[in-house]
């Protein structure tokens, strides 16, 4: 009989880390992602409540499609600390195919 803690590990160690643009998918870490300040280590450039976006084509190709869909968010975002992390430890990261993120830019 397998140990379920063995199980847990096991599928933990299998699970893809990777995040990657909601639009085309490319992922973090890649050649082309934008990073806020040009510098990896303080996240996306680009993020909305769905997930992070690579580029500025990707932002504006997200937003057209929120637009069409009647979903653009109806009231800024809360104000962030100065202090308040957004790089890829942050909420606004979410697995390739993940679910909502936390806020705004």
């Amino acid at each position: 009989m397998v140990e379920p803690a063995k199980i847990i590990e096991d599928a933990m160690l299998a699970r893809p880390d990777t995040f990657s643009c909601i639009e085309c998918g490319l992922p973090y870490r890649s050649e082309g992602f934008w990073y806020h300040g040009g510098k990896i280590e303080d996240g996306a450039a680009y993020w909305t409540d769905r997930g992070i976006l690579c580029s500025p084509k990707c932002s504006l190709a997200h937003h057209r499609k929120r637009a069409a869909e009647g979903t653009l968010p109806t009231k800024p975002a809360p104000i962030r600390s100065n202090n308040a992390s957004i790089g890829p430890k942050s909420a606004c990261f979410q697995p390739a195919g993940g679910g909502a993120a936390s806020a705004f830019p």
